[in-house]
């Protein structure tokens, strides 16, 4: 069993990993790699990794093309290898195999804005809960791709996808999992699939 140390202590950032997911086709997109679009003169990924390495020791990339590109943000990218072709899940378990620390935030590259409390309010909830899991929700509906998990459910994800399955909500029905409740107020949670989000999310100060 892990402490878990008081949330005042991320400050110091001593036990938490993150894995951003871009490892997608962006088919929405013209097959575009989303995480690597320039908007505000940033790329898209820069955004996330600018908000979790506030708060995250660790952060590993989830990528299946332009890998270089995205190494040279200065972090680990490890492509699917295990299970390709098997979604958001696929990219989780390759990345679970060489996380540091016990816990692990989940976001993908292309939702550039987050919740100020995002991983604070997702660890208090997972630690006060006694969950497994600790997952967003917006307006009363969870937004799977944003998660908290215990690096333990890596053999779990392992089980699950050898079925053939690879549905990430489906995984989560599967355990305890706490709903972490945020507002949707400055474009908090904005994926961008599509021109006209990135348009929309280009005019949000």
């Amino acid at each position: 069993m892990v402490d878990i140390l008081p949330c005042k202590s991320l400050v110091n950032k001593p036990f938490l990993s993150a894995i951003i997911l871009a490892g997608g086709k962006s088919s929405r997109m013209n097959y575009k790699d989303k995480g690597l679009l320039c908007v505000k003169n940033q790329q898209i990924i820069k955004f996330v990794i600018n908000h979790l390495s506030k708060n995250c020791a660790e952060i590993i990339i989830s990528a299946n093309q332009n890998n270089s590109k995205y190494a040279a943000f200065g972090y680990q990218v490890y492509p699917d290898i295990d299970f390709i072709d098997m979604g958001p899940l696929g990219g989780i378990y390759q990345c679970l195999q060489y996380v540091k620390y016990p816990y692990v935030i989940i976001s993908p590259c292309d939702t550039p804005i987050l919740p100020d409390n995002y991983v604070i309010q997702l660890l208090q909830a997972l630690t006060q809960q006694q969950a497994d899991i600790a997952v967003s929700e917006i307006n009363q509906q969870i937004q799977p791709a944003h998660l908290l998990i215990k690096t333990t459910l890596k053999t779990d994800i392992k089980n699950y996808l050898e079925t053939g399955q690879r549905s990430l909500h489906g995984w989560l029905k599967r355990h305890k999992y706490t709903c972490v409740p945020f507002t949707k107020n400055k474009g908090e949670f904005l994926n961008l699939n599509s021109e006209k989000e990135i348009i929309l999310f280009s005019k949000l100060n």
